[in-house]
């Protein structure tokens, strides 16, 4: 279950999350390391306020391109990938198994 204190994690945890930027890590490391904020949610807490987290399902555009460039998020590469997995593996760009990419779908 998502609480606020699970936000209370590293910036190097927070940046691995999707769409969280070192500038929002940073910033939300921050918060949590200051007392009076600490303080704040402590009294919250106490007063039984338990926020709410809404689960959304992300959507997205999915598309079969017919080339990799640096602007590619992810590859997902088969048995027999070829040229799009070597150029993805130059590039940098994170390449998937099947199994990888089904999983980001849940």
């Amino acid at each position: 279950m998502l609480t606020i204190e699970n936000l209370a994690a590293s910036e190097e945890e927070l940046t691995s999350i999707r769409e969280v930027g070192p500038q929002a890590a940073a910033s939300i490391s921050d918060f949590f390391k200051n007392e009076e904020n600490l303080q704040v949610i402590a009294r919250l807490n106490a007063y039984g306020v338990r926020p709410e987290v809404e689960q959304k399902r992300v959507g997205g555009r999915f598309t079969a391109a017919g080339s990799v460039s640096r602007k590619t998020d992810y590859v997902v590469a088969g048995a027999e990938a070829g040229s799009k997995l070597e150029k993805a593996v130059q590039l940098g760009v994170r390449v998937l198994t099947e199994e990888e990419f089904l999983e980001l779908m849940r």
